[in-house]
This record gives C-alpha cells, sequence and structure tokens, in this order.
C-alpha cells in the first residue's frame, strides 16, 4: 500500500489513504467510500489549494488504488467491476475526467501495492504468502477426513479467509480481500448465494481470524484497527443493515480471541511487556458484553491461542515456552470464568505459524482441534485432535503445504471448513509500453 498523504487544508490536517500526488503537485487522486452505508470506493481528485474536489470514477464496484500517470494525463486504478481486478484508467485534464474508464489490462489478481516510474512502467506486487482460500472436507464416522479437501468459496480464489460457520449450520461468514479493503461476505452454504455486508467498520484481520457469529445468527463480531488510534477494536455488526456497534478496544497487541458461543464473551491473548523490557508475554483475558468487565484469568507465561468450548463453559488454549531452552509447548483447559487448568497435550515447541488460530472444538466436545506444522514453517501442516478427557493425539486425515487456519466442524459433524494460505514468495510485476503517446497536461 501506498503511504498516506497529509494535505493542509485551511489549517486542518487531512489524511488521503490509497492517495496518489499528480505530477505538477496541483492535485491528489485518492479512493473513498461514497457513504457509511457500503464498502465500495470510488476514485476522487482534490486540489491541493482546497479550492474543490472532483469525483473521476464512479461505480457499484470498488474503485481504488489511484496512481497518476508521468504526464499527469490519466490515472490508473485497480477496479472489480467485471468481477475480477483489473487495471483501468481515466483520462485527466485539469483535475477533471474528460472521457470514461477504459480497461488496461484483466484479471491482475490480487495486488499488495502499485508504483509508477518516470518512464511509464507501472510495478506492482503480487503477494505470495498472503493468497488464502477456503476449503471443505467430509468427515467419516469417526469424524475424520473422509475424502480430499475441495474449495468452499470459488468466487475471488486466493482471497478468503476466516470462515466461520453460523450456529445454525446454513450460512458460512468469512473476509474476502479486495482491492482498498476487505470485505465481510456471508454465504448460503445450501445455494451458494453469496452476499457482502455493508460493515460500518473498516474490516481488519489478525492471524488469519474472520468474524465470529453471535448467537441469533443476526450479528457477526468484526475485528478492526483504525490507523489513528493504536491497538484493535471489537464491534458487532449487523448481517443486514452492517450497523456496527464497538464492544471493546484494546491498545495491545492481540496474539488471539474467540467469542464464546454463547455470545456474552470474549476470550483473548494480549501482549504484556515485563517492567524491564525485556521479556515479553501475554495475559489471558475475559470481557464480558454484559457488564463491560475485564477479568484477567492467567498471566506470567506467553498464551496464544484460545478456543471456547460449545456450552461456553470451558476454555482451551495453547501456551509457548519462553524460557532459554523453549523446550516445549502445551494445551490446556480450564473453567471458562476461572481457576484451575489440566494440561491435555505437550510437544516440542510451536515456533511457526501453526501456533496462530488454529484451536477448535469439535461440536460434541469430545476433542480439541489444533493444527502443527511437521518441518518448520515451511513444511507440511498437519491437522490433529485430542481428547479433551485425556489420551493421545490423532492425525485428522488433512496434510497441507501451507497454514491451515480456522478449522470448524460443522453441527452435522460431516464436514469440516478451514482456509489454507499457501507458503509461496512475493513477486514484483512490470508492466510497460502500455500507455497512450499523448503531451504532458
Amino acid at each position: 500500500m501506498q503511504e498516506p498523504i497529509v494535505v493542509e487544508l485551511d489549517l486542518e490536517s487531512v489524511l488521503l489513504e490509497n492517495a496518489s500526488l499528480s505530477p505538477d503537485g496541483r492535485f491528489v487522486a485518492y479512493d473513498s467510500p461514497t457513504d457509511t452505508k457500503t464498502q465500495a470506493r470510488d476514485i476522487f481528485v482534490l486540489a491541493t489549494d482546497s479550492s474543490r474536489e472532483t469525483t473521476v470514477v464512479q461505480s457499484p464496484a470498488d474503485d481504488v488504488e489511484p496512481v497518476w500517470s508521468p504526464d499527469g494525463s490519466r490515472i490508473l486504478f485497480l477496479s472489480d467491476r467485471t468481477g475480477t481486478i483489473s487495471l483501468w484508467s481515466v483520462s485527466i485534464e485539469n483535475g477533471s475526467p474528460t472521457g470514461p474508464a477504459e480497461l488496461v489490462k484483466a484479471d491482475m489478481g490480487r495486488l499488495e501495492s502499485m508504483a509508477m516510474s518516470r518512464n511509464g512502467t507501472l510495478y506492482y506486487v503480487i503477494p505470495g504468502t498472503s493468497s488464502p482460500n477456503i476449503y471443505s472436507a467430509e468427515l467419516g464416522p469417526d469424524m475424520k477426513v473422509s475424502k480430499p479437501p475441495v474449495l468452499a468459496v470459488e468466487r475471488f480464489v486466493n482471497s478468503n479467509n476466516g470462515p466461520s460457520l453460523s450456529p445454525d449450520g446454513q450460512y458460512l461468514a468469512y473476509d474476502s480481500f479486495h482491492p482498498g479493503g476487505t470485505a465481510l461476505v456471508v454465504r448460503a452454504l445450501k445455494t451458494g448465494e453469496e452476499r457482502e455486508v455493508p460493515s460500518q467498520v473498516r474490516v481488519g484481520m489478525i492471524f488469519g481470524y474472520g468474524p465470529m457469529w453471535f448467537p441469533d445468527g443476526r450479528s457477526l463480531l468484526v475485528l478492526s484497527r483504525d490507523s489513528q488510534r493504536p491497538g484493535f477494536s471489537f464491534h458487532q455488526v449487523e448481517v443486514e443493515t452492517g450497523k456496527a456497534e464497538m464492544l471493546l478496544h484494546t491498545d495491545r497487541g492481540l496474539q488471539g480471541y474467540k467469542l464464546s458461543p454463547d455470545g456474552k464473551t470474549i476470550f483473548f491473548t494480549e501482549v504484556t511487556p515485563s517492567s524491564s523490557g525485556k521479556t515479553v508475554t501475554t495475559r489471558l483475558l475475559r470481557f464480558d458484553l454484559g457488564t463491560r468487565r475485564e477479568t484477567e484469568l492467567k498471566k506470567g507465561e506467553f498464551f496464544i491461542a484460545v478456543a471456547v468450548s460449545p456450552d461456553s463453559k470451558q476454555l482451551a488454549y495453547l501456551v509457548q515456552d519462553v524460557g532459554a531452552q523453549r523446550s516445549s509447548s502445551y494445551l490446556a483447559v480450564m473453567p471458562a470464568e476461572g481457576g484451575e487448568a489440566r494440561e491435555i497435550f505437550r510437544g516440542t515447541p510451536w515456533l511457526d505459524g501453526s501456533r496462530y488460530n488454529t484451536l477448535a472444538w469439535t461440536p460434541d466436545q469430545r476433542y480439541l482441534l489444533f493444527v502443527r506444522a511437521s518441518v518448520g514453517d515451511n513444511g507440511p501442516s498437519v491437522l490433529w485432535r485430542v481428547p479433551i478427557a485425556g489420551g493421545p493425539a490423532e492425525q485428522m486425515g488433512i496434510s497441507m503445504l501451507a497454514r491451515i487456519k480456522s478449522p470448524q466442524i460443522h453441527p452435522d459433524l460431516r464436514r469440516i471448513f478451514f482456509s489454507v494460505n499457501p507458503n509461496s514468495p512475493s513477486e514484483v510485476w512490470a508492466l510497460q509500453n502500455f500507455l497512450p503517446k499523448t503531451g504532458a497536461k
């Protein structure tokens, strides 16, 4: 993403995201939502002397990431108006459009950033490690995977993450990465119909965590991050209207979080530097939505992922040793209200990405699911389960050369859903000789 540009307007500083300054310094092009009811963004041009603002690209689609051509005669931008992310341009004269938008290159894929050189070459980054997809797999009578996983979401492939099943199992909510922001999507599993929730807050994500359903099936817990305020905020977002209510803000770093199935509590792990500043640990916290009261359940260890039992009475968590030896990691279960914990699994240290957002209870509360990478962070990830009552861990039948996140078994016990993020490098591409030969404006 481009660095924000600060423009002085009538003695007030205005932060413009995804902004681009024209070559002559007279105008700033930027993208922004047209109103609070939609996440779709249009392209605007603002005079740097604050004399006028012009809408130069307007459509129901997402139009984002404006970049000026070297001579200032065009603005290049990304749009999903054709169903895939493509590169478009619009001719500009004196800060205003002189014609309709034109397609430059179709199917650009999901881009991370764009920049234009003085000779008219467009450079852009296609991220490698951020190309997640959502999969499902059938389960046998033993609740182990019986058939290879298949794509559960085929729209905007390589851009979908954080799957969450509704309490009745009829819907799948997830985050979908679009140019200029992250869309909140709800998919009907029976029909495949999808709709974007017109969220009033900008959807954020850490470690592949996506939206989480409240028990009424009408609203979702959504994480957001404000560039003007440190930390993270949790909102309750109505699925139909997108209306958002802020529930909690924390200015510390998050390692993991979960909404209890009864919708009454948010459990999360929060980074806490020591008084000496040399050792970083975390706290395990619960936040009761009814009383707005925060309670510290545990501290002094490195708590990472958490998972709440279906009856909301038990809390499972993952601890990574932080001592000099870092000899092991373990999974434990404790009462959700607080109290003594019981270890259910201990293994070699979790030092890779598989320690984040990989814990889940089975609907019958007999097992805790977890993921471990077999050979460091670049090896295959394997889905496991361990009995809550005690016993050896066993593989579930899924091993993929990718990071497996957000596993969740459907209430009918016949399917499991999860997201997968392949381990692949980012690529820098260059697009040349595509601009028309025109004089500088």
